[in-house]
């Protein structure tokens, strides 16, 4: 095996892309693992103590904007701001199934993932 380069690192595309059951909203989506960049927004978003966390609603929503691709790994908000606010009007159940999955396909800590709440879940 040869031996990385800074220019073959930042040249890989290595964010997986999987594609999520939506038939509520008439198609299937595609979601990436979220970038580095992105993990920091996740940090900012998450609530409560380490013995507890949870995600606002809008945080969920936000995650989902930051994820939410077509099947290239184009974001489909490229505004995760304005499209956090456009999710946020949509249904909850099937958010957290695109938030669920985010969190999985993004190797969030199984961990964190039994102690992260999403809204309407106890």
């Amino acid at each position: 095996m040869k031996s990385a380069t800074a220019q073959g690192i930042i040249a890989a595309n290595d964010l997986v892309i999987q594609k999520v059951e939506t038939p509520e909203w008439g198609a299937d989506v595609y979601i990436r693992q979220m970038k580095n960049k992105e993990v920091d927004v996740f940090s900012l978003l998450l609530k409560g103590s380490k013995e507890s966390q949870s995600f606002t609603v809008q945080g969920v929503a936000t995650i989902c904007a930051l994820t939410l691709c077509d099947e290239n790994g184009e974001r489909l908000f490229p505004d995760h701001v304005q499209g956090a606010k456009q999710l946020g009007e949509k249904n909850s159940q099937v958010l957290g199934r695109v938030f669920t999955a985010t969190m999985i396909l993004s190797a969030i800590s199984s961990g964190d993932t039994e102690e992260t709440e999403t809204p309407g879940k106890s």
